[in-house]
């Protein structure tokens, strides 16, 4: 399958994208494996200044990461990061996904998945620490938090 081919199948059907086809598919896009923790894994493209980051929910990659990927083509550890705690979490319920969205809008692309809004909390937790992980090795600019923590949880999409 040529990268067009790839690109259309992925936007076309982004609920049925297993997590090892999104994964394949940045790298044939020229993005590099940089990292994981936890079901994360993180990619990076000279030039481009979106992280991808994508959740292994049971085997697939989540509707949103594949939707968010396709536009860039476009409780763990936390305390141990100090600047990351001022970032603002917002958590959705998705009907598409039949879970809870977790994002962190302050840092382009970090997201997660949870089937409750106690483990996208936790799961997003862990995709921002791994993003600014990856920022830092990358040397790529960290936003700075544009104000105080917030939590927002917010009804369904």
């Amino acid at each position: 399958m040529n990268r067009r081919e790839l690109y259309e199948s992925l936007k076309r059907n982004p609920k049925n994208v297993r997590f090892e086809e999104i994964c394949h598919a940045a790298e044939t896009f020229g993005f590099t494996f940089r990292g994981g923790k936890g079901s994360h894994r993180i990619y990076v493209k000279p030039g481009v200044r979106d992280l991808l980051n994508f959740q292994n929910a049971k085997g697939k990659a989540k509707p949103y990461k594949s939707n968010s990927s396709c536009g860039s083509l476009s409780n763990a550890n936390f305390g141990r990061n100090k600047m990351m705690s001022k970032y603002a979490i917002e958590i959705f319920y998705s009907e598409e996904d039949e879970g809870y969205i977790a994002i962190a809008p302050e840092l382009p692309g970090c997201s997660a998945f949870g089937e409750t809004e106690e483990e996208a909390l936790t799961e997003i937790k862990v995709a921002m620490e791994l993003w600014l992980e990856t920022a830092r090795k990358e040397a790529r600019p960290i936003p700075q938090p544009l104000g105080k923590p917030l939590l927002q949880v917010g009804a369904s999409v």
